[in-house]
Protein backbone atom coordinates (compact mmCIF):
# COMPACT_ATOMS: atom_id res chain seq x y z
CA UNK A 1 0.00 0.00 0.00
CA UNK A 2 2.67 2.59 0.84
CA UNK A 3 4.44 2.00 -2.50
CA UNK A 4 1.28 2.59 -4.47
CA UNK A 5 0.55 5.71 -2.45
CA UNK A 6 4.06 7.10 -3.12
CA UNK A 7 3.70 6.25 -6.81
CA UNK A 8 0.31 8.02 -7.06
CA UNK A 9 1.71 11.09 -5.29
CA UNK A 10 4.66 11.12 -7.69
CA UNK A 11 2.36 10.83 -10.71
CA UNK A 12 0.17 13.59 -9.34
CA UNK A 13 3.15 15.87 -8.93
CA UNK A 14 4.49 15.12 -12.40
CA UNK A 15 1.17 15.19 -14.24
CA UNK A 16 -0.71 17.94 -12.43
CA UNK A 17 1.47 20.24 -10.35
CA UNK A 18 4.52 20.73 -12.60
CA UNK A 19 2.59 21.55 -15.81
CA UNK A 20 0.28 23.87 -13.89
CA UNK A 21 3.26 25.69 -12.39
CA UNK A 22 4.90 26.03 -15.80
CA UNK A 23 1.67 27.32 -17.29
CA UNK A 24 1.36 29.95 -14.54
CA UNK A 25 4.98 31.04 -15.03
CA UNK A 26 4.44 31.41 -18.77
CA UNK A 27 1.28 33.44 -18.22
CA UNK A 28 3.15 35.69 -15.80
CA UNK A 29 5.99 36.18 -18.27
CA UNK A 30 3.59 37.14 -21.07
CA UNK A 31 1.76 39.57 -18.80
CA UNK A 32 5.01 41.24 -17.79
CA UNK A 33 6.08 41.45 -21.43
CA UNK A 34 2.75 42.96 -22.44
CA UNK A 35 2.88 45.49 -19.61
CA UNK A 36 6.37 46.58 -20.61
CA UNK A 37 5.31 46.83 -24.24
CA UNK A 38 2.30 48.96 -23.35
CA UNK A 39 4.37 51.17 -21.08
CA UNK A 40 7.11 51.89 -23.59
CA UNK A 41 5.10 52.03 -26.77
CA UNK A 42 2.89 54.98 -25.93
CA UNK A 43 3.04 57.88 -28.43
CA UNK A 44 4.49 60.18 -25.78
CA UNK A 45 7.24 57.69 -24.96
CA UNK A 46 8.09 57.22 -28.65
CA UNK A 47 8.30 60.98 -29.10
CA UNK A 48 10.57 61.18 -26.05
CA UNK A 49 12.84 58.47 -27.48
CA UNK A 50 13.10 60.32 -30.79
CA UNK A 51 13.89 63.56 -28.98
CA UNK A 52 16.54 61.86 -26.87
CA UNK A 53 18.18 60.23 -29.90
CA UNK A 54 18.26 63.62 -31.71
CA UNK A 55 19.80 65.27 -28.64
CA UNK A 56 22.39 62.49 -28.33
CA UNK A 57 23.39 62.71 -31.98
CA UNK A 58 23.66 66.50 -31.74
CA UNK A 59 25.79 66.20 -28.61
CA UNK A 60 28.02 63.60 -30.30
CA UNK A 61 28.48 65.87 -33.32
CA UNK A 62 29.38 68.79 -31.03
CA UNK A 63 31.94 66.63 -29.20
CA UNK A 64 33.50 65.59 -32.52
CA UNK A 65 33.71 69.24 -33.60
CA UNK A 66 35.32 70.21 -30.29
CA UNK A 67 37.86 67.36 -30.38
CA UNK A 68 41.33 68.18 -29.05
CA UNK A 69 44.02 68.98 -31.62
CA UNK A 70 45.89 66.15 -33.29
CA UNK A 71 48.93 64.73 -31.54
CA UNK A 72 52.33 65.61 -33.03
CA UNK A 73 53.20 63.65 -36.14
CA UNK A 74 54.93 60.31 -35.71
CA UNK A 75 58.56 60.54 -36.88
CA UNK A 76 58.42 56.91 -38.02
CA UNK A 77 55.09 57.18 -39.85
CA UNK A 78 56.59 56.88 -43.33
CA UNK A 79 59.06 54.11 -42.52
CA UNK A 80 57.07 52.06 -40.01
CA UNK A 81 56.30 49.51 -42.73
CA UNK A 82 60.02 49.21 -43.51
CA UNK A 83 60.79 48.44 -39.89
CA UNK A 84 58.09 45.75 -39.98
CA UNK A 85 59.66 44.19 -43.08
CA UNK A 86 63.02 43.92 -41.35
CA UNK A 87 61.42 42.65 -38.16
CA UNK A 88 62.70 45.36 -35.83
CA UNK A 89 60.85 47.98 -33.85
CA UNK A 90 61.02 51.68 -34.80
CA UNK A 91 63.89 53.44 -33.07
CA UNK A 92 66.03 50.30 -32.87
CA UNK A 93 69.80 50.73 -32.80
CA UNK A 94 71.65 50.79 -36.12
CA UNK A 95 73.50 47.61 -35.12
CA UNK A 96 70.25 45.67 -34.58
CA UNK A 97 68.83 47.03 -37.85
CA UNK A 98 71.94 45.92 -39.73
CA UNK A 99 71.83 42.48 -38.06
CA UNK A 100 68.17 42.01 -39.02
CA UNK A 101 68.92 43.18 -42.57
CA UNK A 102 71.75 40.69 -43.00
CA UNK A 103 69.64 37.87 -41.61
CA UNK A 104 66.79 38.60 -44.05
CA UNK A 105 69.16 39.04 -47.00
CA UNK A 106 70.77 35.67 -46.33
CA UNK A 107 67.35 34.08 -46.13
CA UNK A 108 66.11 35.45 -49.47
CA UNK A 109 69.35 35.83 -51.48
CA UNK A 110 68.93 34.46 -55.05
CA UNK A 111 72.25 32.59 -55.03
CA UNK A 112 71.26 30.70 -51.89
CA UNK A 113 67.83 29.88 -53.33
CA UNK A 114 69.35 28.03 -56.27
CA UNK A 115 71.04 25.63 -53.86
CA UNK A 116 67.70 24.93 -52.15
CA UNK A 117 66.17 23.70 -55.41
CA UNK A 118 63.03 25.80 -55.15
CA UNK A 119 60.44 26.03 -57.90
CA UNK A 120 60.60 29.03 -60.26
CA UNK A 121 57.51 30.53 -58.60
CA UNK A 122 59.06 30.25 -55.15
CA UNK A 123 62.30 31.78 -56.44
CA UNK A 124 60.39 34.68 -57.98
CA UNK A 125 58.59 35.35 -54.68
CA UNK A 126 61.85 35.15 -52.75
CA UNK A 127 63.50 37.54 -55.23
CA UNK A 128 60.68 40.05 -54.65
CA UNK A 129 61.13 39.71 -50.90
CA UNK A 130 64.89 40.18 -51.32
CA UNK A 131 64.32 43.44 -53.20
CA UNK A 132 61.79 44.55 -50.62
CA UNK A 133 64.25 43.93 -47.77
CA UNK A 134 66.94 45.92 -49.61
CA UNK A 135 64.57 48.81 -50.23
CA UNK A 136 63.46 48.79 -46.58
CA UNK A 137 67.05 48.89 -45.34
CA UNK A 138 67.93 51.75 -47.71
CA UNK A 139 64.93 53.81 -46.58
CA UNK A 140 65.67 53.21 -42.90
CA UNK A 141 69.32 54.20 -43.45
CA UNK A 142 68.16 57.47 -45.02
CA UNK A 143 66.06 58.31 -41.97
CA UNK A 144 68.60 57.37 -39.30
Amino acid sequence: MPRIFIFLVFVGVVVIIIPTTLRLLLMLAFRVRRALYDKFSSPYQQQTWQQQSWEESTARQYEEDQAPPESPPDPFAGVREYYRILGVRPGASPASIKKAYRKKVLKYHPDRLVARRLSPEQRRQADELFKEVQRAYEEICKVT
